[in-house]
């Protein structure tokens, strides 16, 4: 979200808070200014929180995990706390008005440290896309129904395409 640091007085505060700015397109060595500063987080005792999916999904899609928190998991050594929340519902990321409302945040257990890649991607992503479906079930009144994976990096046609695959085949 690297992005929010241009807004006047939003990236005024980011700053000051010392947020780390990820830029999800650097590859190799966007991993490598990713690691340093979240260490130097880690190191001063502050927490470090990460949208897997790169931003805020809207309710019932979900996009591909990026791998980036993979890697501050094994280098850092550090368990990682799944969250699931149905934000969503009220803050749609592509809209600058929001809706009162009740949302809901939820702390999830910790993934121990050790997992191989795939098994932590496949572990955190299930966790976490499970239980924020029925967060936005409960707060919705809706049904349950698990979210669809979309695209959105294949530009305006991929947002909101759903991929019909199995989450075993991702």
């Amino acid at each position: 979200m690297q992005e929010l640091f241009h807004y006047p007085l939003i990236g005024a505060i980011l700053y000051r808070l010392q947020m780390i700015r990820v830029d999800t397109c650097g590859g190799g060595r966007e991993r490598t200014n990713l690691a340093q500063f979240a260490k130097r987080a880690y190191d001063s005792g502050r927490p470090i929180a990460i949208y897997p999916e790169g931003n805020l999904m809207a309710p019932g899609e979900r996009e591909r995990y990026r791998s980036g928190i993979f890697y501050l998991y094994r280098d850092l050594d550090l368990p990682v706390v799944p969250v699931a929340t149905s934000i969503g519902l009220l803050w749609n990321r592509r809209d600058w008005r929001k809706k009162a409302g009740r949302a809901a945040v939820e702390f999830l257990p910790a993934i121990e440290t050790g997992l191989d890649k795939h098994a932590f991607m496949r572990r955190l992503e299930e966790t976490i896309e499970a239980a924020s479906d029925r967060l936005i079930a409960e707060c919705s009144g809706r049904p349950y129904t698990p979210s669809q994976l979309v695209l959105r990096s294949q530009g305006q046609n991929g947002i909101g395409q759903p991929i019909n695959a199995p989450r075993e085949a991702l």
